[in-house]
């Protein structure tokens, strides 16, 4: 089995989530297939823009149906808990996106979750409900007092997720809002396509400090969260694009 990657041309922007097309020339050509050795038992086939130069690295890459920022394989990340005090949690401008079928999740799962929660946040909830709409009209987690995440709770003055803390104890068997689960990295819905973007977050900066320290990409660093959005497979591609191309291979 091939696997096909698509490496758009280095002009190719990130803005909102949204590529930013220069549309020049066409993306692929015949003459700037490159093979490279199988790896895990498969022949990879990159096809790589013709007016990319040798050697250079694309702002964005093409596995399946996904445009993705090269930022999730180049840049670090490492949550440092003990500095930044899970502040994500709690500043914001509204909750934690939702996966369409997670707003009927959060419903159903809150009377088993709901011990594991603060007195805020159930206060929170049964006055605004398990979501709710935000200004962009998109479903969220609700917030307390339009501060932190009704569902946050707070061990050793640190914030993190009480259904993540229900699921540690069996109580469900859902871990998380997609969303939190795959921070930094931030999905936005095109036409046919899904583009993945890292969100750098000034909050954050412990976290990029450490994981330059630990040489964690952001893909590995979210590595549980992409499995569970794209399969294993998916996985394993983007482990090969960061082996065999943005590694320092020529194409061309």
């Amino acid at each position: 089995m091939n696997i096909i990657f698509n490496f758009l041309r280095t002009n190719y922007t990130f803005a909102d989530g949204i590529p930013q097309v220069n549309p020049v020339g066409a993306l692929t050509s015949s003459n700037s297939q490159a093979r490279f050795p199988a790896a895990c038992g498969e022949e990879l086939q990159f096809l790589t823009d013709p007016y990319m130069k040798a050697g250079s690295t694309p702002t964005m890459f093409e596995i399946d149906k996904t445009i993705i920022s090269a930022d999730l394989v180049e840049k670090k990340f490492a949550c440092d808990l003990e500095k930044c005090k899970g502040y994500c949690c709690v500043h914001g401008e509204s909750g934690a996106p939702l996966e369409f079928g997670e707003v009927g999740i959060l419903r159903d799962i809150y009377p088993r979750i709901k011990e594991y929660l603060r007195k805020e946040g159930i206060e929170a909830i049964d006055t605004q409900g398990t979501s709710v709409i935000d200004k962009d009209n998109e479903s969220v987690t609700p917030l307390i007092g339009g501060e932190e995440c009704a569902y946050a709770i707070f061990e050793n003055g640190i914030a993190r997720c009480g259904i993540e803390k229900a699921f540690e104890n069996n109580a469900t068997d859902f871990r998380k809002p997609l969303s939190c689960h795959l921070y930094p990295v931030r999905i936005k819905q095109l036409n046919d396509f899904e583009a993945l973007n890292y969100d750098r977050w000034s909050i954050c900066e412990p976290a990029r400090e450490s994981g330059l320290k630990e040489n964690m990409p952001v893909f590995r660093f979210v590595r549980d969260a992409i499995i569970r959005k794209y399969g294993a497979e998916y996985f394993e591609k983007l482990e090969i694009v960061k082996k065999e191309f943005v590694a320092g291979h020529d194409v061309l």
